[in-house]
């Protein structure tokens, strides 16, 4: 008889609980960002070139400003660009008041605001590094503006700065790299600033095997642990293209446990000329997704690559192509990924003895898996109920927890009907109930095949409307992936892999991720 799969884990992560206990910010714990009340975030969004838009700030004024725009794209954050200097003497004027405002309208519409400086954009000039960015951000004005805005706020330090592989030596560049930021963290916690640091790749944002050599030094270094790493996918000159390549670089951060965010994703790269290059996004997508990894779209609207823009007016009902892909795609859109958190911009509701982090639906081989995180003191009991009609509830499971934090795993061997839902219930002691969220399971008439298992030249996945299949070695590292359009059979050459034992993962018709187990015999 098959049974549960049950798996407690006592240490979730010791940051945690101790920032969740201080902070009025948003913070990082291993490779999440959580807000103030616990709730673990994924930021999904645009970046919003406000400063190119010079209708700004006049704008503000006659409600042309597209901040409302943004939102009913369904993003749950907007990366806005600054400049303390634009440098062009017909910009109109614009001032940290204008700015101010931008903050507030992100609050009042519930979209977490990513504010970063752009004077220094590809430069790796690090005499002027500190004059022109980290005393910008210290200055008494805007540290006044960032602790007003504490709480949702998310300070990008320095729109891709700095070199690696750009350089003669890059063992060294990646030193001053790392050195320098480490200097710009101290500084700014220094200050006082205590928001979430996000740091941008090198080489333009785009070495993201930078990020995973010094990343986890640079979370070190941070008395609050509160980093995030960006990454910007313009990677025709390192991965040409490779949904692989791709794949396994985002397998390395995350193998890693390092807080990695996409700050830039896009349709096209734009080097010798505009648009030059296109990229290979929604494999990209559909990746980070599965890995659960935040991104943001370049750009809403005012770049000199106009296929960049998501709409060429900065209106909702504008959305080209591109726009409509990212916003409305049924496996990756903003609409179908971004969850808006509205305790991140308010007082949390309560504050429960007991947090139920977060509760995900899996795939397991066709049947429903139910995986939770939670965290708190006076913890008593969770519990998964089960339902068909979402007003009539059966208990599936029941743990009696000792532990501060931990997450639990439920496989639902018995599920039979076409729709069956579930949710998490916690009790603190005092017997007061909690309970999550649920989540519905659309049952899958075709499951995944996999044959033969195990396989010497050449392994044929089979399941309904494959989109990707991937397959990993033991160390996480992505060996094999083959990229379809809804087929329901597709074969993987594995003659040259090594003997042993591997992960595969399929992403299949519903946007259900299979894993299995393959074994390679030569």
């Amino acid at each position: 008889m098959k049974r549960p799969i049950i798996l407690l884990l006592c240490c979730f992560h010791a940051a945690l609980a101790t920032i969740a206990q201080t902070s009025d910010s948003l913070f990082v714990a291993g490779r999440f960002l959580y807000n103030h009340c616990n709730e673990k975030i994924i930021l999904r969004g645009v970046n919003y070139s406000v400063l190119d838009d010079w209708d700004f700030p006049a704008n503000m004024n006659n409600g042309n400003e597209r901040s409302i725009e943004i939102e009913k794209s369904g993003a749950n954050c907007v990366r806005l660009q600054w400049y303390n200097n634009y440098a062009q003497l017909a910009r109109p004027a614009y001032n940290l008041v204008h700015l101010d405002s931008l903050l507030t309208r992100s609050k009042r519409l519930h979209i977490i605001p990513i504010v970063g400086l752009w004077d220094m954009t590809c430069s790796n000039d690090w005499g002027s590094f500190t004059n022109v960015i980290t005393n910008w951000w210290t200055q008494p004005a805007v540290l006044a503006l960032i602790e007003k805005h504490k709480r949702y706020m998310i300070l990008n330090i320095a729109n891709e700065f700095g070199y690696y592989q750009w350089t003669g030596n890059p063992a060294a560049a990646l030193t001053t790299f790392k050195n320098n930021y480490k200097t710009a963290i101290t500084t700014l916690r220094n200050a006082g600033i205590k928001v979430p640091l996000m740091i941008d790749a090198p080489d333009c944002g785009q070495n993201i095997d930078a990020l995973v050599l010094v990343g986890q030094e640079l979370v070190n270094h941070d008395p609050l642990h509160n980093i995030l790493l960006s990454a910007h996918s313009y990677w025709t000159g390192y991965v040409g293209n490779d949904s692989a390549t791709m794949a396994n670089k985002i397998q390395q951060a995350v193998a890693s446990n390092l807080p990695l965010v996409m700050g830039e994703i896009a349709n096209y790269q734009s080097d010798a000329q505009p648009c030059q290059y296109n990229l290979n996004y929604p494999d990209l997508l559909e990746s980070l997704k599965i890995k659960e990894v935040g991104w943001l779209a370049w750009t809403w609207f005012k770049d000199y690559c106009s296929s960049r823009e998501m709409t060429p007016t900065g209106l909702y009902s504008q959305l080209n192509t591109y726009g409509n892909d990212l916003v409305n795609n049924s496996i990756y859109g903003l609409k179908n990924t971004a969850t808006k958190n509205p305790p991140t911009f308010n007082a949390c509701s309560a504050i429960l003895p007991l947090q139920l982090l977060s509760m995900d639906l899996l795939h397991y081989n066709g049947y429903p898996m139910l995986k939770t995180n939670y965290a708190g003191t006076s913890l008593a009991q969770l519990a998964i109920e089960k339902s068909t009609d979402q007003s009539h509830w059966k208990t599936l499971q029941t743990w009696r927890l000792s532990n501060a934090s931990g997450s639990t795993r439920y496989v639902d061997y018995q599920q039979n009907q076409a729709t069956t839902y579930y949710r998490a219930v916690i009790t603190d002691l005092q017997g007061a109930l909690f309970y999550g969220p649920v989540k519905a399971f659309q049952k899958q008439v075709k499951p995944l095949e996999i044959w033969p298992n195990p396989a010497s030249k050449k392994v044929t996945v089979r399941a309904a409307g494959i989109r990707r299949v991937n397959l990993f070695d033991q160390s996480g590292r992505c060996v094999a992936a083959v990229a379809v359009n809804n087929q329901n059979s597709v074969d993987l050459n594995v003659e040259r892999l090594m003997p042993g034992i591997y992960h595969l993962e399929c992403l299949a018709a519903g946007n259900i991720v299979f894993r299995n187990r393959v074994i390679i015999k030569h």
